[in-house]
């Protein structure tokens, strides 16, 4: 039987009161990005959640390969990489809008994994779906082309600029038709792939909603003052318009990883 002293409790007392407040007063605490806008508490608790689970999904799931590789159908390795996916691209937003950066420069190097994560992200959708080696190979294909043209154009937008701003004379025209034509060849094959069914079309047009909201919610930003008085579940410095823009992203994406398990499964 093990006796703590009371300097030992103490002692561990003391440091979760330090811990809480660090998180506190260094990451939920701060209201505002390295470059001085507004900073939501919304998006970066909850991506960071997210990192969390996808991260422990996507372990489970390799060691189950690794551990029962005959109970499992091959493709579940692609389940795996579908998991990695969404925990990559939720991990480097929860970096980008958690961590209390010092600099420019670190706060810009955040934003391009961030942006660059979503490509990650889409891309790996694909692979649970994937029914022969020739679809497999064409996925893998499509993702690496479509990851490194990312960040090409990522690099081409953030050379020489520090901030998290669109750089003056660049354009996020190119990033963003790269994606959307990204996400559309994934639906496509996950369609074909899964007989067009009802699992298939809810998560594709929730993508959609996502997509049409992203303009509008971004112009707004100015106006968000204005519209807390309309938008009851709106509060500055908590969630903005666009935290309802990544929150039907993340049902879509929830969505797709329950769609990738009952095919797997067997359903359709």
């Amino acid at each position: 039987m093990v006796v703590r002293t009371r300097s030992a409790v103490k002692k561990q007392r003391d440091g979760k009161a330090k811990f809480g407040e660090v998180l506190e007063k260094h990451i939920l605490g701060r209201r505002t990005y390295v470059d001085g806008k507004p900073k939501p508490r919304y998006r970066g608790v909850v991506h960071g959640v997210f990192t969390v689970v996808f991260f422990i999904l996507a372990i489970v799931s390799a060691l189950a390969n690794f551990l029962f590789p005959k109970l499992l159908p091959l493709p579940w390795w692609g389940f795996t990489a579908l998991l990695f996916g969404k925990f990559f691209n939720y991990c480097a937003s929860a970096v980008l809008h958690l961590y209390p950066f010092k600099t420019l420069e670190g706060g810009t190097n955040a934003l391009q994994w961030d942006l660059v994560g979503v490509a990650v992200s889409i891309g790996l959708t694909t692979f649970p779906f994937c029914r022969t080696y020739e679809e497999a190979m064409t996925a893998v294909s499509v993702t690496v082309s479509c990851v490194a043209a990312q960040v090409g154009i990522v690099v081409w937008m953030f050379s020489n600029h520090s901030g998290l701003d669109t750089p003056y004379g660049k354009s996020e025209l190119p990033r963003n038709a790269l994606m959307v034509l990204q996400w559309f060849d994934t639906s496509v094959r996950i369609g074909r792939s899964t007989g067009w069914g009802a699992g298939w079309l809810v998560p594709s047009l929730t993508y959609v909603l996502a997509f049409v909201l992203a303009g509008p919610v971004t112009a707004s930003h100015m106006e968000e003052p204005v519209f807390e008085k309309y938008l009851p579940w709106h509060r500055r410095g908590v969630n903005s318009l666009h935290e309802d823009f990544h929150a039907v992203l993340l049902l879509a994406d929830m969505m797709m990883v329950r769609l990738a398990v009952i095919t797997l499964m067997g359903g359709n």
